[in-house]
């Protein structure tokens, strides 16, 4: 999953309506091209380089949503010449990388998401994908473990390290995270129905 950030929103008062615009064009995410033009023109219009970064951040998302990989990557290397310890320019670039099939600069990418943003469950998620795609199977499985610790309910992260697991050659494991995942699955399938329950009587679960 992409990220998108708001540039200063709480600025929009003390600049021009044009100015004004294009920063809301730029932090919206369901018009791609809006968007590009929004941050293009925010890009062209100031200096700051907080702002800049993350107009060029967003631009970036936007560019990856369309496909445009390399654009995205030149936007995203922007983002690091104005801000080197901006955690999700980096997680966002190596999903680019990772989109482009070059693995080894992906987990560069990731591994300096986590060294910014130590609980970003993400960026182990997406590095161990990473190192599974490429048959490294114990550093696959030490970054679910991590991604795990950070976000224990998440079914897909048991899933993604029980085949690490079974790639390793360590069944057991491997059947046991397949049956929590499982187990945690079912529970928020559950959860949801409960909710859409409670939804339809117009109250609170």
């Amino acid at each position: 999953m992409l990220r998108l950030v708001l540039l200063g929103l709480g600025l929009l008062l003390a600049v021009p309506a044009a100015r004004a615009d294009a920063v809301a064009d730029c932090n919206q995410a369901r018009d791609r091209d809006r968007c590009i033009r929004g941050c293009t023109l925010y890009i062209e219009q100031n200096q700051d380089p907080e702002g800049l970064a993350h107009a060029y951040h967003n631009r970036g998302v936007a560019h990856m949503q369309k496909g445009n990989l390399e654009r995205a990557i030149a936007d995203y290397n922007k983002v690091l010449e104005l801000r080197p310890h901006y955690a999700d320019a980096y997680y966002n670039r190596g999903v680019a990388f990772a989109r482009k099939g070059d693995t080894e600069r992906a987990i560069t990418d990731y591994t300096k998401a986590i060294e910014n943003n130590p609980r970003d469950a993400g960026a182990y998620r997406n590095r161990g994908d990473s190192y599974r795609g490429k048959g490294d199977f114990v550093r696959a499985i030490a970054d679910y473990t991590r991604a795990i610790e950070l976000d224990p309910n998440d079914a897909a992260l048991y899933n993604s390290r029980g085949l690490a697991y079974a790639g390793n050659g360590d069944y057991a494991y491997a059947l046991a995270d397949a049956t929590k995942a499982a187990t945690l699955a079912l529970s928020a399938s559950g959860t949801d129905t409960a909710k859409a329950k409670s939804a339809a009587k117009g109250r609170a679960p």
